[in-house]
C-alpha cells in the first residue's frame, strides 16, 4: 500500500521489466509515467579474459557453481 502511494505521487517511475511495468499499471499508475530500463548487461562489452580465476573462485567458495 505504501509503495503504491509513493508511485502515485511521483512524476516518473523507472522499472527493470515489462512484468513490473504491468504490475504498476494494474495499480493505476499511468503507463506514460513508467519507463522500462532493462536489467541486462551486454556480455560483449564486459567480456573478461575468458578463463576463470580458480584461486579466486576457491576463496569465494564458488568452485562448481
Amino acid at each position: 500500500m505504501l509503495e503504491t502511494h509513493a508511485l502515485r505521487h511521483t512524476d516518473a517511475v523507472t522499472t527493470i521489466s515489462q512484468g513490473l511495468w504491468e504490475d504498476m499499471s494494474v495499480r493505476g499508475i499511468p503507463g506514460d509515467k513508467i519507463t522500462i530500463i532493462p536489467n541486462a548487461v551486454d556480455h560483449h562489452t564486459f567480456a573478461g579474459p575468458g578463463a576463470p580465476d580458480s584461486a579466486l573462485g576457491a576463496r569465494l567458495r564458488l568452485t562448481g557453481k
